[in-house]
Order: structure tokens, then sequence, then C-alpha cells
């Protein structure tokens, strides 16, 4: 009920006359309304959802809620769906976590302004923590310079652990205690590496997004055996989720799915988010963890590039991701997965697949691209093999996976 209210004054007061319009626009109110005021989770419920599209379309000088002067940067989204980029305004930052742990000096690829993340971080530990910022074009040079200040925790995005790994000394990886993963998903080879080379540190995966950033705390570190991607909502910020084609509510019970949906409930901030949908697709784990009395998720890609349709079933980058996880002493879980139809000569063309895998020495790309089609499901009752053996699908291939140009996110999911 505490929470219902939260939101019922955030909308309340983003839509007062005289201030800025987007949300009445939005919200179709007419001059002769002063604000809406709901009054129960059902009138919640049916506000409508804004969305990257609906945001895009208003400059940005036209959706700030404080005067410029008070702005104090713009962040933009990173365009890997294809889709142009949009400018997010920023006061501050939502309430993050700060792990006990971290007591010196931080290095991190956050796109947020250093003095910024360090009142956070400050506000948080109750002491001064100075951060350094990576600057992935000279990883030696950032790395040089936070060991000379002293650091004791790096917060990265996954793709950039390696190139900080092969800058810091043997003795120096011991002095790490704190790893925080941001910005993308780190698979579980990802995590045992890191492991490996920072054996006394605690890893976390944070779950957030451009528009906001860090909108999660971890319900657990990352171990050898699980890769810590599961999370719960941040005290700052209301997530929901709904059926991302009726865009009805979902019930919070363990195995539900659907689109997060999030509200920003901190103040003063230059843009609220009332009912945002993400994009991204997420599962329940636990309708209430033991451990912190919150429902909690795990998010299993990105709604329209990490799911592809195909006849009979659906193919997912998570259950290729899970089927890859099982078979750990033949192959890693990084992936691409690429898709194409072909002409058969019938009278629709069959869809192929050609798995491109980082196999471990030895492993032989057909028989590995056998046992995944065989474990592989496209749905509750068809796995892709048995899509094969009823003429539906091409067989599955195997093929190395390559290493990208540039560090940088990957696309798991690859219409050709």
């Amino acid at each position: 009920m505490a929470e219902f209210e939260k939101l019922r004054s955030l909308v309340e007061q983003y839509t007062r006359k005289g201030g800025c319009d987007f949300y009445r626009n939005l919200y179709k109110l007419s001059p002769a309304i002063s604000s809406l005021k709901i009054k129960m989770q059902k009138e919640w419920e049916a506000l409508p959802f804004v969305t990257k599209e609906d945001i895009q379309k208003v400059p940005i000088e036209k959706r700030i809620f404080v005067p410029w002067d008070e702005v104090a940067f713009i962040r933009s989204t990173s365009g890997t769906s294809g889709k142009p980029p949009v400018f997010f305004p920023f006061i501050t930052v939502p309430q993050r976590p700060a792990s006990p742990r971290i007591q010196k000096g931080i290095l991190t690829s956050l796109p947020t302004p250093t003095s910024i993340l360090e009142s956070a971080f400050e506000k948080v530990l109750g002491k001064k923590i100075v951060l350094f910022l990576l600057d992935p074009r000279f990883p030696e040079e950032s790395v040089n310079t936070a060991l000379a200040h002293g650091i004791d925790s790096l917060i990265l995005v996954p793709f950039l652990l390696s190139a900080v790994a092969k800058n810091i000394s043997g003795s120096d990886r011991m002095k790490i205690m704190y790893i925080e993963f941001h910005g993308d998903h780190a698979g579980q080879e990802v995590i045992n590496f890191t492991k490996e080379q920072f054996p006394n540190a605690a890893i976390v995966q944070i779950y957030g997004i451009s528009e906001i950033g860090s909108m999660t705390l971890a319900c657990g570190e990352a171990s050898a055996e699980h890769p810590g991607d599961t999370y719960h909502a941040s005290a700052d910020i209301h997530l929901e989720i709904v059926d991302p084609d009726s865009k009805e509510k979902i019930s919070l019970l363990p195995g539900a799915e659907g689109e997060l949906v999030c509200t920003t409930m901190y103040g003063p901030i230059a843009f609220p988010m009332i009912r945002y949908r993400t994009g991204d697709m997420a599962r329940v784990v636990e309708s209430t963890c033991k451990e912190h009395g919150e429902w909690s998720f795990t998010v299993i890609g990105r709604k329209d590039m990490d799911f592809i349709k195909i006849p009979k079933g659906v193919l997912r980058a998570d259950e290729v991701e899970r089927v890859l996880r099982s078979m750990r002493g033949k192959v890693s879980d990084e992936f691409e997965l690429h898709y194409s139809e072909h002409a058969t000569g019938e009278e629709s063309p069959k869809i192929q697949v050609t798995l491109h895998v980082e196999a471990h020495s030895g492993v032989e790309l057909s028989e590995l691209a056998d046992e995944i089609a065989s474990k592989l499901r496209v749905s509750p009752s068809l796995t892709y093999a048995q899509g094969v053996e009823r003429g539906l699908y091409l067989p599955l291939t195997c093929a190395p996976l390559q290493k990208l140009d540039m560090p940088g996110k990957r696309k798991r999911m690859v219409r050709e």
C-alpha cells in the first residue's frame, strides 16, 4: 500500500498543469484537469505505457521536468537494436548498491560522471570513494593510473574484463575485493574467468538500462555454479511484468514470463519514467525470496532481438544459453545464432540455424551440433532435432565463434 501511495503521488506530481506536458499529452488530459489523481490500483494498471518511441517523438527540451541548468549530464541509448539512439537528461542516478567490500577506489566503465558516482557511493558507504574512468581505447594507461592511486573494486561491462585483467599484475589482482558487472549479461564462462583472475573478489551482476541506470540489487553473488543473474528491484524503482502482446499485467508466480515495465520513484529527476516498457523480457524466479522478502527475476533477453518465431515454436537466446551451460565440458556459453530461410522446392522455405560457438579443444563441431539440436527446445513438447525429423527445419550446424573486431556487445541472434 505504501508503494502505491508513492506511485499515486508521482502521477499527480508529473501531470500538474503548468509544468512539463509530456505525461499530460500522453494521458490526453484536458486543460480543465489540474492533475491526474488516481485512487485505486486498477487505475494505475490502466495508465498508458510509455515507450522509447513515445519519448523519441518529443524534443528533449520539451520533456524535461526541471530547469535546464539543473541537468548534470545527458546519456543516450546504445543503438544496438538498430534503432536511432534516444537521449535522456539526468540530475543524478537512482540509489545504487554499494558493497562494504569497497573501501578504497573503483575502476569503472559506468557512463556517468565520476563526481556524481562518488557522491552516490559516499551517501551509501559514509566515506569518500575515488572513482577512475576506464577508457577502452587506453586500457593499460587507465589501469595503471587507478592502481597508482589505490583501488580494490571494478565496475565494468563484461567484455572489458579481459583487457583490465591483462594489465593488472598477480599481486595487485589479489587486492581486488569486489567486481560488479553492468551494461550486459556476463555468462558463466566470463564469471569463471573472473574468479580465476581475481580469486579474492566477490562478483555480482546488476541489471540496468541506459535510460535509467542501475535498477536492481543482486539476489546473490556469482559462483562457479551460477552466474548470479537473479535480481530484485532497488528501493527507488517499481517494476512490473506485462504480457508484451496483450499488455496485461502478469501475476508474479515462479516461471511467469513477460516484459519488464519500470517506474522511477526517486526525485528530483529530469525525466521521470512512469510505466516505461523496457523491451527486456524477464522470468520470475521466486514470488518471495526467502533472504530478501521481495520477488526476484532473471532477464531472458530483448523482446525484439532474442526471440525468433519459427514453425511450431520459437528460437530463444535464453534456451540456447541453457543448453550450452549443460554442456560445459564441451563448449562455453558464449554464442551467436544465425538464422536464415532456404527454398527447398517445397511449398514454403525451411529454416536453417547455424550456431557459432566456442568449442573446447578436440570437440567435433558436427557431433556438438547434433547434441545441441537434441536438447534445444523450440516449444515445451518439441526439440529442434525433432523438428528436423518432421521436415520442419534443416539440420542445425555449428561454426567457430569469431572474436569481435572491437570490444562491445555481441548480438546473440542474427537474422540473415
